[in-house]
């Protein structure tokens, strides 16, 4: 017989309700933890870009080792995860796709020193009109000028 799941300390009612649609693809408890940590440090405010050890300072209760290893090395399926996350938004009543939406693609590249870096190579990079060594992304989203969801991310 399966014993019953360890149940996530509270957060909020909206990210619990969020989250729960995912626990089934996360087999462990620091794992269904740690995604409900990392979507509040996601939605805080912040003035810049939010880094692993910021997101771990800005939540409160978060262990900023237990969310490198939730993002980096936790056997979860991120595949399966953007999934279950574009059916959720296709299937939400208020948020979901219209015919009066747009997709767009954008292609972005981020120049970077060194050697060891994944997926870094010299190619072009738009934001510097030139070739380089850096890392480039296509990122696709859909908008209808109000809210915008985002779709994929391809290096």
């Amino acid at each position: 017989m399966r014993r019953p799941r360890k149940p996530t300390p509270p957060t909020t009612e909206a990210i619990d309700q969020f989250c729960a649609a995912f626990d089934d693809l996360f087999a462990r408890y620091e794992e269904r933890r740690a995604l409900r940590q990392y979507v509040i440090g996601l939605l805080l405010p912040r003035e810049h870009n939010k880094t692993l050890v910021e997101l771990a300072s800005i939540v409160p209760d978060t262990n900023r080792q237990a969310l490198q290893h939730f993002l980096h090395d936790a056997p979860w399926d991120a595949e399966a995860l953007n999934r279950r996350r574009l059916q959720q938004w296709q299937a939400h009543p208020l948020l979901c796709p219209h015919a009066g939406g747009v997709l767009i693609i954008d292609e972005t590249g981020d120049p970077k020193r060194g050697h060891r870096i994944v997926l870094a190579a010299q190619q072009y990079l738009g934001k510097l009109g030139h070739v380089a060594n850096g890392v480039v992304a296509v990122t696709s989203q859909w908008t209808d000028g109000t809210r915008h969801a985002p779709l994929g991310v391809k290096p």
